[in-house]
């Protein structure tokens, strides 16, 4: 029997996704939000085939957490690998708008800081390659810390 309470779980946003994390085993969970939805592989497969077109539209629209979940599904699922490294090949597009975005919008904040943490979880070498990245978001801590 299907459990739709933790189908229901997977389009929560992701702060509140993470508190849910502790109280159910990860691999349940995990198993059950990388499941795919009936547009997940044809829309996987058109984004694998055109990643930098796909790239550019979640990048023009980084507040759009509806279209970053979607995002992060397919990543999680692992349908769409040139994707994910054309994402981790805009890196350095990603820091100049999270340093243009300090303090002004915290949307796209977030956004840029969960598409960070996804680099880091699918691809470990991701950090060690991009310091840079960890610089600006440590530039963007000190600079929230009150004076």
């Amino acid at each position: 029997m299907f459990d739709w309470r933790i189908y229901s779980i997977c389009f929560l946003p992701r702060p509140t996704f993470s508190w849910i994390n502790s109280s159910i085993p990860s691999s349940k969970l995990r198993s059950k939000c990388s499941t795919e939805s009936p547009f997940s592989e044809p829309l996987a497969r058109y984004l694998n085939r055109y990643p930098s077109e796909g790239i550019d539209f979640f990048l023009r629209h980084p507040s759009y957490s509806r279209h970053l979940r979607t995002l992060w599904r397919i990543f999680q699922a692992q349908l769409a690998p040139n994707l994910l490294w054309k994402l981790a090949s805009r890196t350095p597009g990603l820091v100049m708008r999270l340093r243009a975005s300090m303090g002004n919008d915290r949307n796209v904040i977030i956004s840029i800081l969960s598409l960070f943490q996804d680099l880091v979880t699918l691809i470990p070498s991701w950090i060690a390659e991009n310091d840079y990245a960890i610089a600006a978001v440590v530039d963007l801590w000190q600079c929230s810390l009150p004076s």
